[in-house]
């Protein structure tokens, strides 16, 4: 008799379960799992920003979670409006990802040469510093849980590409993870879940993005001249995509000698230019503007424009 009472208890007990939709797989995610972008207040024109892929130091997952942690970090600034992202590709033809990823580190030279050729103002580069695994299973005889949790830990740098200089540098930390449960052999038997990579790597950026755009907000916007036409209009390299308005006035600079450290090597960043004279937007296009000359003279394409306040 008890034990039968037993039987129909433990029945109860699966049946209960089953009707609630049964036993399940829940991810627990942290709350900050995106961006509120409507709190992000950014002034002056949209920056043109650079973002290298991603650097796992790590032992876990080579060649692929620095590509997914770079990727996330673009979808979020873009959707922050806050910059202009240029595309990895156009990067990678010009500095040479492959080599960045072997070093980790980028010379005052290579910064450059993404500010003169691709008109970014910042060069973001990343690392995975931590990324863990751990799995733990509680058996309470009539029940079994299973947790998977991941943490990941993203340190990121963001280099001004006119100095070679370290503008800030930041790190994100996320964990994500996994419950499994089974009531008597009933329920989720599943392996290792795939996904608590991607969403790991996610809360680690998402702590990071408000970071990002309120320090390079205070980075004076600039941007460069394309070309001095015949008739001494100069068209610079940014436009209404940028939030560059009809009227906008800009100072241009020759750009300065890069330096180097004789005894280190390193990068000390430019010399200061010569100012040339002042420009004002007269005709505006998606990527670019057409400037009449206020002031100055012998411009040349290359020059810095930076807007006067």
């Amino acid at each position: 008799m008890r034990k039968l009472t037993t039987i129909l208890i433990a029945s109860l007990f699966v049946l209960a379960a089953f009707s609630c939709g049964g036993p399940k797989k829940q991810a627990a995610i942290a709350p900050a799992d995106t961006v509120d972008y409507s709190k992000l207040v950014t002034h002056g024109p949209k920056k043109r920003i650079a973002i290298a892929e991603f650097i796992n130091k790590t032992q876990y997952a080579k060649g692929r979670i620095g590509t997914q942690a770079s990727d996330q970090l673009a979808t979020h600034l873009v959707k922050s409006n806050a910059f202009i992202v240029i595309e990895r590709e156009q990067l990678a033809k010009v500095m040479g990802e492959q080599a960045l990823g072997q070093t980790g580190a980028v010379k005052g030279e290579t910064a450059a040469k993404v500010g003169e050729l691709l008109g970014a103002q910042s060069l973001i580069t990343g690392s995975i510093t931590e990324f863990g695994f751990t799995q733990g299973t509680t058996d309470g005889g009539l029940f079994k849980k299973k947790v998977q949790k991941v943490r990941a830990v993203v340190n990121i740098r963001a280099i001004d590409t006119s100095t070679g200089a370290i503008l800030f540098a930041e790190n994100g930390e996320g964990v994500a993870e996994t419950e499994d449960t089974q009531v008597f052999g009933f329920g989720s038997k599943s392996g290792y879940d795939e996904t608590l990579n991607d969403k790991a790597l996610n809360q680690a950026i998402v702590k990071l993005v408000s970071n990002i755009v309120k320090n390079l907000d205070k980075v004076q916007w600039s941007g460069r001249v394309v070309k001095v036409t015949d008739s001494g209009k100069l068209i610079i390299n940014a436009g209404q995509e940028t939030g560059l308005q009809m009227g906008d006035t800009f100072t241009v600079s020759k750009l300065g000698e890069m330096l180097t450290d004789p005894e280190t090597g390193m990068s000390l960043g430019r010399e200061p230019g010569e100012t040339r004279g002042k420009v004002k937007i007269t005709s505006l296009e998606e990527k670019m503007s057409i400037c009449d000359v206020v002031e100055g003279q012998g411009f040349e394409a290359g020059d810095q424009i930076k807007m006067v306040d």
